[in-house]
């Protein structure tokens, strides 16, 4: 004889008493509760940045609504209530991009990345751009956006320099030494 608990049972035969369909809704509500409150902070995060006078080009804004399924406990540690349920979740936000210089081609150029940032309280964490954890005023951060963008422009002139003058070097080498073998 196999004993279980009747919750368990009805679990597992798909017939829900009142208030297992009530912890149900309960949850489902607070996912879709949580959906709201996601997208409202990120909306709210990219008002922030493009209100500081951050460039649409500077910030990377998108979120996706997605429906998963999992395995929630709607009971306790010690007398679980495993169910099957479908509910959505976001997936993305906002993000700010910098300037980086990519060689990966062979030829440098300039590339938007990501960078990691927090708003709370008014104030930014961007440690990328401001060189520490500390949290500075949206102006700020925008003023130190531009100085690495413009440190960057800077580095891949001098880079792109740099190339062009060896790639001359080698030019009149292979110019005067025509049998010179390569040893790369």
């Amino acid at each position: 004889m196999v004993m279980t608990n009747e919750g368990q049972l009805t679990l597992e035969l798909n017939v829900l008493t009142a208030e297992q369909q009530e912890k149900i809704d309960k949850y489902l509500a607070s996912r879709e509760d949580e959906v709201k409150r996601s997208i409202s902070h990120m909306t709210n995060q990219y008002r922030i940045l493009v209100d500081a006078g951050f460039y649409s080009e500077d910030i990377d804004f998108k979120y996706d609504i997605e429906s998963v399924t999992r395995e929630v406990n709607l009971g306790t540690y010690s007398n679980p209530e495993p169910v099957e349920l479908t509910f959505d979740v976001v997936r993305g936000g906002v993000k700010l991009l910098r300037d980086e210089i990519d060689t990966k081609d062979g030829e440098p150029k300039i590339v938007k990345t990501n960078t990691w940032s927090t708003i709370s309280d008014g104030k930014i964490e961007c440690s990328a751009l401001v060189g520490s954890y500390r949290a500075v005023k949206p102006e700020t951060l925008v003023r130190k956006l531009k100085e690495h963008n413009e440190s960057v422009k800077t580095r891949l002139e001098y880079l792109t320099e740099r190339l062009s003058n060896t790639q001359k070097a080698i030019r009149e080498l292979n110019y005067v030494f025509p049998q010179a073998i390569s040893i790369h």
